[in-house]
């Protein structure tokens, strides 16, 4: 017996030494179920979620200070009545720190899965933007001209150190809110 509790023992320190020298983007699941996957990549081929080493150190560094336990480019969450699925940053990177970005929504619909985007397929310079989620509240624009109240969970696209558009759920629609400049 007290060989089984040794060796169980020994399994565990074995574990948890191979944990603590898995690579650093190792933190966070970065995953959408299969049939979700295969329809993104139909549907925007090239480009790939958002990961932690596609961020710059810097920015690596604070997204692991804050955010350790979350995958930068997915988000899992219920955005609207019946729209429970996954907001996703993809990108696909070009030259001189240039990146074509696309901000979307993927849900299951019956059985499917569905894609909504968000905003139009842009080129981004120099900023790879992130995903968060927030919990329904109030929230004010960047220029504090504007607040909303959502009931749904507002979506947070953000180019870190630099702006973040937030889209939330309002009269059967999505909008979007200036959140930082």
């Amino acid at each position: 017996m007290h060989f089984i509790s040794r060796t169980i023992g020994i399994s565990l320190l074995l574990v948890a030494m191979a944990n603590a020298n898995t690579p650093s983007n190792s933190h966070a699941k970065c995953s959408i179920p299969n049939a979700a996957m295969q329809l993104t990549v139909m549907k925007f081929p090239g480009m790939h979620i958002v990961k932690l080493n596609d961020l710059q150190i810097h920015e690596q560094t604070l997204w692991k200070r804050y955010h350790y336990n979350l995958c930068p480019g997915m988000a899992k969450g219920i955005f609207a009545p019946r729209i429970a699925g996954y907001a996703i940053s993809l990108i696909r990177p070009l030259e001189n720190y240039k990146y074509i970005v696309a901000f979307i929504i993927i849900f299951k619909a019956g059985r499917k899965f569905k894609i909504k985007s968000l905003a139009p397929v842009s080129i981004s310079v120099g900023h790879i933007p992130v995903v968060l989620l927030h919990r329904p509240g109030k929230f004010e624009s960047a220029e504090h001209d504007r607040t909303i109240h959502t009931r749904w969970q507002l979506i947070e696209y953000a180019a870190m150190e630099a702006a973040s558009i937030g889209y939330y759920w309002q009269d059967g629609s999505f909008h979007k809110i200036q959140l930082s400049e």
